[in-house]
């Protein structure tokens, strides 16, 4: 009941409440209630396969009442044809965005093709002084030059353990 209240004002937390008592309830009439309203909440929320999952759950479950089942499986049925419809148009709308982000054919012949990974830039061009290029390569040097201290270490470390003889 809190779940269907809350629709409107906040759908996740909505949806939530509607979760928690269709798996806490015993009473099937009322769990099958929350069910078909956590998967309108899902078709609100754009997503048609959540929604399905919880009409289908909701159409498996048997109260009992001839008159209910009836009534609301004939709602759970045509709740399923639009998040199938949903589905089947998302789908859709998702190939033909990327068939257009695709070049086409004969696009790009004769051109290098281009890394989508490749170079690119999230920073404007900064011009610098001398004395700004300075302090960096210095501090790149500096930090080079502490790099190369632990290396050694490392290395000296190792071979002062392998100094045995043996390869292990």
């Amino acid at each position: 009941n809190q779940g269907i209240k809350l629709v409107d004002k906040d759908l996740k937390k909505a949806m939530e409440l509607m979760q928690e008592g269709a798996t806490l309830t015993k009473d099937k009439t009322l769990k099958k209630k929350a069910l078909l309203a956590l998967g309108n909440s899902y078709l609100k929320m754009m997503e048609p396969q959540q929604a399905l999952q919880s009409y289908q759950a909701a159409r498996d479950l048997q109260t009992g009442s001839e008159k209910f089942e009836t009534d609301i499986n004939g709602r759970l049925s045509e709740n399923m044809e639009l998040a199938m419809e949903m589905h089947q148009q998302m789908a859709q709308m998702a190939k033909e965005e990327s068939e257009k982000n695709k070049p086409s054919q004969g696009e790009g012949e004769g051109k290098e093709k281009k890394d989508p990974k490749g170079p690119q830039r999230d920073y404007d061009n900064q011009p610098f002084s001398g004395d700004e290029k300075e302090k960096m390569f210095d501090l790149m040097g500096t930090e080079d030059q502490g790099i190369q201290a632990r290396l050694m270490q490392e290395k000296s470390k190792k071979d002062a353990k392998n100094s045995s003889g043996k390869p292990w």
